[in-house]
């Protein structure tokens, strides 16, 4: 058991141990002193081992926590310049970049990344993009957000439990334009009507194929 790796499971039991320890009754005086020692060093091998591997994590989550806010003065310093597939393909790096840096301490965790999301949107505002380009895009940085979050799986099926409930939503929507453009095709005087379905049909399919393509 002192040379596991399972923390939290090995902790308790040799915290279970050490209580069980203190109620055990007394031994013979020549075996004492050696059980003592066997039982001593199995904890603090443990321990120290413990101590030295959570030690090294916070080293580790400290040096990506520099090199996150490193890519953030990357992205505050960022010019944009002409050619808008330059600057996608460099945005894109960008946040490939963050999505490999590994994780940061939890302390930190959601102000490095709140900020570094409002600066990517914020440079995505500036480009020459329609509507649909601006929202596909923010949504992908969202998207690589959360797969660098804890429990990233839950938060991604999340996210995409939501994408098949706005699918379905919006095609009841295309239905119910769709029946009420045939209802009022037979309607005089109901041109202006069936413009504005018309036009909400096709939003509503443009949202639809807007959800395809986000869906995980």
């Amino acid at each position: 058991m002192m040379d596991s790796t399972d923390w939290k499971k090995t902790t308790d039991f040799y915290i279970e141990l050490q209580k069980k320890w203190k109620t055990v009754g007394p031994v013979p005086r020549k075996h004492k002193d050696e059980i003592w020692q066997r039982f001593r060093k199995a904890c603090n091998t443990f321990f120290d081992k413990k101590s030295e591997h959570f030690s090294t994590k916070d080293e580790e989550q400290d040096q990506n926590l520099e090199l996150k806010k490193a890519l953030i003065e990357k992205v505050k310093n960022f010019e944009m310049v002409e050619d808008n597939q330059a600057n996608f393909k460099t945005l894109n790096q960008i946040q490939k970049e963050w999505t490999e840096i590994g994780h940061v301490p939890l302390k930190d965790k959601d102000e490095v990344t709140k900020e570094f999301r409002s600066l990517v949107n914020e440079i995505y505002e500036k480009l020459d993009l329609n509507e649909g380009e601006k929202t596909k895009l923010q949504f992908r940085t969202k998207i690589e957000a959360l797969k660098n979050s804890p429990k990233s799986f839950n938060r991604l099926r999340n996210e995409r439990d939501k994408i098949i409930t706005k699918m379905d939503k919006i095609r009841n929507n295309i239905v119910l334009w769709e029946n009420n453009i045939g209802f009022f095709a037979k309607s005089k005087n109901a041109d202006s009507m069936i413009k504005d379905f018309k036009l909400k049909l096709k939003e509503q399919k443009k949202q639809l194929l807007n959800c395809k393509s986000n869906l995980i």
